[in-house]
C-alpha cells in the first residue's frame, strides 16, 4: 500500500499599489511580498471591472526575514471614471498551490489644463510700442505643460477675413508650481513693436496626455501723430492785411495766408499726440527743417506737453528768392517712432511793398 501527502506548502500572499491614489498617466508601482516557495506572481489591475489588466510581476531578491519579494509597473492609461478599484493579487506555487489577496487604489481620470488671460504691460499702447501679456497656466494634475502663443494682426479697414495665425512663442514642459489645487504659473510673452493696428492673441496649453486648454484675448495699438502750423509774427500779419484791403478791401486778398514776404520770421507750432495717462512712451521732441534749406530748429513744449511752439529767423532769408518752401515736422517718440507732417507756404516777393515794413 502507498501512502501519498499534498503537503500544502504557505505562501504567505501579500501585495500593494503605490501610490494610493493613482492619477491617469501616471506610473503606479506594484509591489508583492511571498514565501520562498512560490514561483510566479501576478496581479490583475481593475478586477473589479468587466476588463482586467494583468501583469506579470518580476522577483525582486528577498527581505530581511527570507520572503520573496516581487516588482513591476503599470502606466495607468485606461478610461475608468474616478473611484476607488481593486487589484487582485495571484501568487502560486510549483506544485499547484494557489494563493489571492485583494489591495485596493483610487484612480482619478486625467483633468484637461486651462490658460487664463490676466493683463498687458502697459495697459494703454501705441504704436512702436513692446508689449507685455500676462497669462496664468494651470492644471488640477500639477503636470508640466507645453505652451503654444500665437497672434494674428489686423490693421485698419481689415474684418470679416480668415484669421492668419503666426507663432509667436513656444516652449514644451513648462514646470508649474505645486499647491492644493494642482500647479500653476504666471507666464509673460512680448510682442515687440507693434503697428497701428488690432491684435488678436492665442494661448494654447498641453498636458502630456495630449488634454489641452486654450483662450484668446485682442489688444489695440493706437497712432501717434504730429501736425504743424507755420504762422507769420502778429506785426507781419497786420502788415499783410493792410496790404490787402490795398488792393482789394479784403484781408486775405490778393495775399492769403500761407504767403509770406522774404525776410519774415516764421512762427511755428505743433500738435503731437495727447497721449493717454497709462501710457508709457512719450514725445521726446519736435523738429522743424525747411527742406532744401539748411535752416531748422527744435520746439519747445508749450503749455501741454503736447503743445510745441518755436521759430526760424535767418538773415539770409532776406534774399531767398520767390516760391514755395515746405518745412517738415518731425515728433520723435520715445519708443522709437518718428511721425512727420509737411507744411508748404509761398514766398511772393513781387511788391516792394514789403521793403518798407520788413522791420516788422
Amino acid at each position: 500500500m502507498v501512502l501519498r501527502l499534498n503537503v500544502l506548502t504557505p505562501i504567505n500572499l501579500t501585495g500593494e499599489i503605490n501610490p494610493y491614489t493613482i492619477k491617469k498617466g501616471r506610473t503606479g508601482i506594484i509591489t508583492a511580498s511571498t514565501s520562498q516557495y512560490a514561483s510566479q506572481c501576478q496581479v490583475d489591475l481593475f478586477s473589479n471591472t468587466g476588463t482586467p489588466v494583468s501583469i506579470d510581476l518580476q522577483s525582486d531578491g528577498q527581505d530581511s526575514n527570507g520572503n520573496k519579494k516581487w516588482k513591476g509597473q503599470y502606466i495607468f492609461n485606461e478610461n475608468h471614471p474616478e473611484g476607488i478599484y481593486e487589484a487582485k493579487f495571484i501568487a502560486q506555487t510549483d506544485n499547484g498551490n494557489r494563493e489571492e489577496t485583494i489591495d485596493t487604489y483610487e484612480f482619478i481620470p486625467n483633468q484637461a489644463p486651462t490658460v487664463t488671460y490676466l493683463s498687458k504691460t502697459p495697459n494703454f499702447i501705441y504704436e512702436g510700442d513692446d508689449v507685455r501679456l500676462t497669462f496664468r497656466l494651470s492644471d488640477p494634475d500639477g503636470d508640466p505643460l507645453d505652451v503654444l502663443f500665437e497672434y494674428a494682426k489686423e490693421m485698419d479697414g481689415e474684418s470679416g477675413g480668415q484669421i492668419n495665425w503666426q507663432v509667436l512663442h513656444s516652449k514644451s514642459d513648462v514646470s508649474l508650481t505645486q499647491g492644493s489645487g494642482g500647479g500653476s504659473k504666471d507666464y509673460t510673452v512680448d510682442l515687440n513693436s507693434v503697428d497701428k493696428a488690432s491684435y488678436h492673441i492665442r494661448a494654447i496649453v498641453t498636458d502630456p496626455l495630449g488634454e489641452s486648454g486654450q483662450t484668446q484675448t485682442s489688444i489695440s495699438a493706437e497712432e501717434l501723430s504730429v501736425s504743424g502750423q507755420v504762422h507769420h509774427v502778429d506785426k507781419w500779419n497786420e502788415n499783410r492785411m493792410a496790404y490787402n484791403k490795398s488792393k482789394s478791401g479784403n484781408d486775405n486778398t490778393p495775399r492769403p495766408y500761407d504767403m509770406f514776404w522774404s525776410g519774415e520770421q516764421f512762427n511755428l507750432h505743433a500738435l503731437t499726440t495727447e497721449l493717454n495717462d497709462e501710457a508709457t512712451t512719450t514725445c521726446e521732441s519736435v523738429q522743424v527743417k525747411i527742406l532744401s534749406k539748411s535752416q531748422s530748429t527744435d520746439l519747445d513744449q508749450d503749455v501741454a506737453d503736447f503743445q510745441w511752439k518755436g521759430h526760424i529767423w535767418d538773415e539770409v532769408m532776406m534774399d531767398w528768392p520767390d516760391g514755395i518752401i515746405t518745412f517738415r515736422f518731425t515728433a520723435s517718440f520715445s519708443n522709437g517712432i518718428k511721425k512727420t507732417y509737411d507744411v508748404d507756404v509761398t514766398l511772393d516777393n513781387r511788391e516792394s511793398y514789403w521793403q518798407i515794413h520788413r522791420l516788422f
